[in-house]
């Protein structure tokens, strides 16, 4: 077969370039490296140096050392633009910011401008003049004042609205490295290279808290709630956690003087005991010792000793002092080791026998749910727990009888109703097996019937008495 002429000579309109309004934009559709190869002369450096995601989660906002403020989305990767023409600043780009309804971009440079953007036109509405370089900016976006660290060393807050300084911060002695905005945007946290957190407070103009660390603070973050203030520092790998103590009691937020001198706070969770690490001349004698009894002659054979030395409960960990035994003592676990019980179970048995369950319930009282939920578990021994000497379930019985003594005092009856619910919901199928567990889960069902029934009457007399009352005022 000959093949067509056709297919083996391009066509003239193949050869011809293709009409603008096919060709891709160069704004949307980046070049491929392979593709085109720029000049040397045309190639600028540029570093990523602030970033921002709109409220919306669809857009980020990217700002680099050359100026530019580029749009990109997220979903496509596709690229929606830039603020400017070219450039955004004619310095390095220090901040951006976006608020809630994306309708406007804020941008700081290192031109010492805050600029206002109209976010969908890419086009510049205002400017307003710093008095020094921009470090770092952070917008609140609920109350929409926007705090700018400078390089010397102060703070400004801006609010978006009016575009002027409301709030102009001095204090700190070195570059301000991370700051946060609390929750409710009453405080603002910011961290420095003088190793102070210092809170001021917006409605006031004032700094209301500053404590020194032993390390300087490189990033600093709020919890949701404001409970928890989250830092990090120089040299060191871990996240410290610190408790705001005006959500646990009354504190002071009065006006600190200008003079404050912060006193220096240990990092959570440092320890540094002092008279561990001194060497005293108790010491040196020990050591003396333990040289002269190393001497050849001296040295004894060490008794044996297990691989995984036990410790005493508690926080402080304590190795437990060796007992002595003798080589003819068996090796065997003993029986009783297999049937320990925790405090709560050895008094929810001896409970049984008083009728008397008011130490079981304090005991219980003082868990917490993790805790409780594995004291109800460990009831049978198909949850861990040990078995009663006849061989059968008698524990659970017994926590019967205490819920039954909780309704009958008539206090904590919410209390009584979860215990019970996940006491079922964990043992129901050894209840149902169990006829004595039964039959006290029967006597407790009337005694729950009971105590709903007086409830009943009593919130029926109460709604009489509102009724009457709104009527008689009528």
């Amino acid at each position: 077969m000959t093949p067509r002429s056709d297919h083996m000579t391009p066509r003239p309109d193949h050869m011809t370039p293709r009409p603008d309004h096919v060709r891709p934009r160069s704004d949307q559709v980046p070049p491929r490296s392979d593709q085109v190869t720029p000049r040397s002369d045309q190639v600028t450096p540029r570093s990523d140096q602030a970033v921002d995601i709109t409220s919306c989660g669809n857009f980020a906002v990217i700002g680099s050392s050359s100026g530019r403020v580029d749009v990109y989305n997220l979903q496509s990767g596709l690229h929606r633009g830039g603020l400017g023409a070219e450039r955004a600043h004619s310095g390095a780009v220090r901040g951006v910011a976006t608020e809630t309804l994306n309708q406007m971009t804020f941008t700081a440079g290192s031109d010492w401008l805050l600029k206002f953007w109209r976010f969908k036109t890419r086009k510049q509405e205002g400017e307003l003049k710093l008095p020094a370089a921009p470090a770092s900016m952070m917008l609140h976006r609920d109350s929409g004042m926007l705090a700018l660290a400078l390089d010397d060393f102060t703070l400004l807050v801006v609010d978006i609205e009016t575009r002027r300084v409301v709030r102009k911060f001095a204090g700190h002695q070195g570059n301000i490295n991370d700051m946060t905005f609390s929750p409710d945007g009453r405080w603002l946290v910011t961290v420095a290279m003088d190793c102070t957190i210092r809170t001021w407070d917006l409605p006031s103009g004032s700094l209301v808290d500053c404590f020194l660390v032993a390390m300087a603070p490189t990033s600093v973050s709020l919890s949701p709630t404001g409970d928890f203030l989250v830092t990090t520092h120089v040299d060191s790998l871990g996240v410290y956690l610190w408790t705001n103590k005006s959500l646990c009691g009354p504190v002071g937020l009065r006006p600190l003087p200008a003079d404050f001198l912060p006193t220096e706070e240990t990092l959570p969770g440092v320890t540094a005991d002092a008279s561990e690490q001194e060497v005293t001349s108790e010491d040196f004698d020990d050591a003396v010792t333990v040289e002269e009894s190393d001497a050849p002659g001296h040295h004894q054979a060490p008794p044996s000793a297990p691989f995984f030395l036990p410790t005493v409960t508690g926080l402080t960990p304590r190795f437990t002092s060796p007992v002595a035994t003798e080589e003819t003592q068996s090796r065997l676990l003993g029986s009783s080791l297999l049937t320990q019980r925790s405090e709560f179970l050895s008094d929810l048995q001896a409970a049984l026998q008083t009728s008397c369950f008011d130490r079981p319930l304090s005991l219980l009282k003082d868990c917490g749910p993790a805790a409780v939920s594995v004291e109800i578990t460990c009831l049978t021994s198909l949850g861990g727990g040990a078995t009663s000497p006849g061989g059968g379930a008698s524990l659970l019985p017994a926590f019967i009888q205490m819920i039954d003594s909780m309704l009958a005092s008539g206090r904590d009856f919410d209390l009584a109703q979860g215990y019970l619910a996940l006491f079922l919901k964990v043992h129901l199928r050894s209840l149902s097996q169990d006829p004595v567990a039964m039959a006290a889960l029967l006597g407790l069902s009337n005694r729950l019937e009971a105590g709903w029934a007086e409830l009943r009457t009593s919130f029926d007399q109460s709604m009489c008495l509102l009724s009457y009352a709104k009527s008689a005022l009528l």
